[in-house]
C-alpha cells in the first residue's frame, strides 16, 4: 500500500512504463509463481486488462468476447460492436442455470472433453451428477433470447418484481410513523427506531419465474423465432390480434414477440432495409424498439458516439442560465427526466445541439422536443443528440433561426388555410371572434406538441408523425380543433383561452386516424412553405427547379409573400395538382373528385378553360349577402359539397378570385382552395379546351 500521493504516482508512473504490466505487478507482490500457474487464456486476459494506452484497451463489452468467458454464457451474440448506428447492443443472453452448473461441474472433471449440453426448459439448479435433457425432444428458444427482451415480454405476460418481492418477504409494508425516531433533541440528534428494512442492503438473489411467458409461448413453432425478411413476408398479418386496437395489441404477448423478431432482424440490417423497416413501423411502433425504429425513421446513421464525443459540452455559453430554468419544468412527472443524472443528460444533449449548430439559436421549446428522445435513449446521449438533429431539420427546417418571425407566421397562416379547407365552420367561428392561430399554436408546433401532451401520448402521436412529410403536424392540428370543434363552436374568446391554457384529455389514437385522413385529402401544394426543407426526391418537388422545362414551371408552386397569405382564408393549390386530380381522383360513381369553376367572364370562359369545369363570372353569380345566384351551375356547385372545389381565375383579376372562395368559405363550403397564379398557367401546356 502506498503512503502518500507521492508514492502512489510513482508507483502508476512505473507501471506505465513497464513492459510487461502484469509481469512487473507479480514481481512487486511476490507472486510469480502464481500468475505462472494460471492458464495461457488467463495471462492473455489479464495482460488485456491491464493495457496502459487507453486507446487500445479493450471496453468491456469486448472483454466479454475472450474465449475465457465462452463455457459459461449460451450466446454467440458477445461480438464487438463498432460505434455506428444502428446498434442491436449485444446482451448476455438468458442463462440457464442448470446448464450452467452442468458446464462447471464438467469442466472440473472432464476439462477440454466437455460437451455443449442442450437447453433445459427449467431454471433449476440440477441435483449433483444431474445432466440437463431434453424435454419432448425440443430446444428452449426462449432462453437463447436477449435478457432485455424476456423481461419485457415476462412484464407482459403479467410479470410484476414487486409482487415477487413481497412473496419472499423483501417488501413489507410499515406504517411511516413507525418509521418516526423515539426520541429526537433539539440540536438535531435522535435516539431509537432503527433503521428500516428498506434502507440495508439485501444479498438475496430472487430467481424470477417463467412458467406464465413460456406457456404462452409454447405453441410456436421454432421456425418463427427466425423470420425471413427477404421476402417481405413478416409473419404478423394472419394473427388474430393484428386486427386489434393498437393499445390491445401492445400488451399482447404473442403479437409483441412476432414483432420484436422482426424489428430485430430489420434492425441489424439497416440502412439496408430502411424501407422495410418504414413498412412495418406504418403497422405500429414496437414499444421495445421504438428508440431505433425512430432513428431509423429520421435517417440517422454514421458514427453518431464519435460525433457527439467530439461536441465541447463543457464550456460554458450564454444558453447555460435559460436551460438550467427551462429543465426542471420538463415533463418533471416522469422519475427519470426529473431525477439529477435526467438534468445532467438533458443539459448535455441541449448543449450539444446548440454547439453543433451555431446559425441556429436556442428557443424555449427545444427541451421539450429533446424530452422524448432522451427518455428513450437515456443511456445513449449520443443517439438522442442525433435523433434531436434530425427532426428538427425535417419538421422544424429553420423554426430555431434567431429571426424565425417569417417562419412561424408563414407556418401559422398555412394552418389557418387548412382550418379553412378543412372546417370551414370552425374556421368562420373562429374568425368572428378573433381566437386566431397565434393565440394557441405557436406551442403546438415550435414543440411538435411536446409541451402540451404527456410523453406517452407524444409516443402515440410521433409514431406517425415520423412516417408523414414535414406538413402532417398541421394536419395534426386539425384533427385537434376538429376534437375540440362541439366545445370551441359554444365557446367565446375568453372561453377558448382558457380552453387552451389547460388542454382537456384529448383522445390521441382518434388525433392520429383523422390527421392520417386530413394529409391524404390534402393536395400536397396547399401545405407548401418557401422555409420548409427542400425535397431531396424530384418526384415530390412542389417548387420550381431550373430543370423543368417553362410549362412545367408553371404548373408547380412557388413562394408566396407571407403578407398576402395573412391576407387571405383559402389555400392555393397549384397546377400540376388540379391536373392530377382531374385525371385520376375519380369517385366510383365515375364523377372527378374535384370541380374547378371559372369565374372569368363567359366571353373569356368560351375561348378556353379546363375541361369538366363549370363558369360562374364573379361579378354576377354572387349576391350583395355573400350568397350564391340560383341556377344550373349553383346547382352544380352545391351538388360538389364536400369535394374539392377549386376556384380558377385570371391572374390580373386575382382580387375576384379571392372574394369568390371567400365567399364560399362563408357559407360552410369545404375544401375550397384557389388556383395558384391563375388559369394562365395552363396555357404552356396545352391543357385548355374550348367547352361545348
Amino acid at each position: 500500500r502506498c503512503e502518500n500521493v507521492k508514492q502512489l504516482v510513482s508507483e502508476v508512473l512505473r507501471l506505465s512504463m513497464a513492459s510487461d504490466p502484469l509481469l512487473y505487478l507479480a514481481q512487486t507482490h511476490d507472486t510469480v509463481a502464481k500468475i505462472d500457474a494460471l492458464s495461457d487464456e488467463m495471462r492473455t486476459f489479464l495482460r488485456l486488462c491491464l493495457t496502459v494506452d487507453s486507446e487500445d484497451r479493450p471496453v468491456p463489452r469486448n472483454l466479454l468476447s475472450h474465449s475465457l468467458f465462452r463455457p459459461f454464457v449460451i450466446s454467440a451474440s458477445l461480438i464487438p460492436v463498432p460505434p455506428h448506428f444502428p446498434v442491436i447492443e449485444p446482451s448476455l443472453c438468458l442463462v440457464d442455470f442448470a446448464h450452467y452448473k452442468a458446464k462447471l461441474g464438467a469442466m472440473e472433471h472432464e476439462g477440454d472433453l466437455l460437451k455443449d449440453y442442450p437447453l433445459t426448459l427449467d431454471n433449476d439448479f440440477l441435483q449433483e451428477g444431474e445432466r440437463p435433457e431434453l424435454r419432448g425432444g425440443k430446444r428452449d428458444k426462449l432462453s437463447e433470447r436477449p435478457l432485455r427482451e424476456v423481461y419485457h415480454l415476462w412484464q407482459l405476460a403479467g410479470g410484476n418484481v414487486e409482487q415477487e418481492l413481497k412473496k419472499q418477504k423483501l417488501v413489507r409494508i410499515k406504517p411511516a410513523i413507525l418509521t418516526l425516531p423515539s426520541v429526537m433533541v433539539v440540536e438535531g440528534e435522535f435516539f431509537g427506531g432503527g433503521l428500516h428494512r428498506r434502507q440495508l442492503l439485501e444479498s438475496k438473489t430472487i430467481i424470477l419465474p417463467l412458467h406464465n411467458l413460456r406457456h404462452r409461448l409454447a405453441h410456436i413453432p421454432p421456425e418463427k423465432y427466425y423470420p425471413l425478411i427477404t421476402q417481405g413476408e413478416c409473419g404478423t398479418d394472419e394473427l388474430e390480434t393484428s386486427q386489434l386496437p393498437l393499445v390491445i395489441r401492445e400488451r399482447d404477448v404473442e403479437y409483441q414477440f412476432h414483432r420484436l423478431l422482426i424489428f430485430e432482424r430489420l434492425l441489424q440490417s439497416y440502412p439496408f432495409k430502411a424501407e422495410s423497416i418504414l413498412r412495418e413501423a406504418r403497422k405500429d411502433t414496437l414499444p421495445f424498439y421504438r428508440a431505433l425504429v425512430w432513428a431509423s425513421l429520421l435517417g440517422v446513421d454514421g458514427a453518431v458516439a464519435h460525433t457527439y464525443q467530439q461536441i465541447d459540452k463543457e464550456t460554458p455559453t450564454p444558453t447555460d442560465r435559460q436551460i438550467e430554468v427551462d429543465i426542471p419544468r420538463c415533463h418533471q412527472y416522469d422519475e427519470l427526466l426529473s431525477s439529477p443524472q435526467g438534468h445532467v443528460k438533458f443539459t448535455r444533449v441541449l448543449k450539444a445541439w446548440v454547439v453543433s449548430h451555431p446559425h441556429l439559436v436556442y428557443w424555449q421549446g427545444l427541451d421539450s422536443l429533446c424530452a422524448p428522445f432522451l427518455y428513450l435513449n437515456f443511456n445513449n446521449e449520443a443517439l438522442a443528440y442525433a435523433c434531436l438533429s434530425k427532426f428538427i431539420d425535417k419538421y422544424l427546417h429553420k423554426f430555431f433561426l434567431r429571426d424565425n418571425s417569417a417562419v412561424i407566421q408563414e407556418y401559422l397562416a398555412k394552418f389557418s388555410h387548412m382550418i379553412a379547407f378543412h372546417d370551414p365552420q370552425l374556421f368562420n367561428h373562429l374568425d368572428n371572434i378573433g381566437f386566431i392561430p397565434e393565440l394557441y399554436a405557436i406551442p403546438w408546433f415550435l414543440t411538435m406538441y411536446t409541451h402540451v401532451f404527456p410523453l406517452q401520448k407524444i409516443f402515440l402521436l410521433w409514431d406517425t408523425l415520423l412516417l408523414g412529410e414535414a406538413s402532417l403536424p398541421l394536419c395534426i392540428g386539425v384533427a385537434l380543433l376538429q376534437q375540440l370543434k362541439d366545445r370551441l363552436l359554444q365557446f367565446g374568446f375568453n372561453e377558448c383561452i382558457l380552453l387552451f391554457s389547460d388542454m382537456p384529455d384529448i383522445d390521441m389514437e382518434r388525433v392520429v386516424r383523422e390527421s392520417v385522413q386530413v394529409f391524404c385529402s390534402t393536395p400536397p401544394s396547399v401545405t407548401y412553405r418557401q422555409h420548409e426543407r427542400p425535397k431531396p426526391d424530384p418526384s415530390k418537388r412542389s417548387s420550381p427547379s431550373p430543370h423543368l422545362s417553362q410549362a412545367s414551371q408553371d404548373l408547380v408552386m412557388d413562394a408566396v409573400p407571407v403578407a398576402e397569405l395573412k391576407q387571405e382564408k383559402c389555400p392555393r393549390a397549384c397546377g400540376a395538382d388540379l391536373l392530377e386530380l382531374l385525371a385520376h381522383k375519380k369517385s366510383r360513381s365515375g364523377r372527378a373528385k374535384v370541380l374547378v369553376v371559372d369565374i372569368r367572364p363567359s366571353d373569356e370562359f368560351a375561348h378556353g378553360t379546363l375541361a369538366d369545369a363549370i363558369n360562374l363570372p364573379a361579378e354576377s353569380s354572387i349576391t350583395h349577402e355573400g350568397l350564391l345566384v340560383p341556377g344550373p351551375q349553383s346547382d352544380v356547385l352545391n351538388s360538389y359539397r364536400g369535394k374539392i372545389i377549386c376556384v380558377m381565375g385570371s391572374r390580373h383579376n386575382w382580387e375576384h378570385v379571392i372574394k369568390f372562395a371567400e365567399s364560399l368559405v362563408a357559407q360552410e363550403f369545404p375544401r375550397v382552395c384557389t388556383l395558384h397564379q391563375g388559369v394562365e398557367v395552363f396555357r404552356a401546356s396545352g391543357a385548355l379546351v374550348v367547352p361545348s
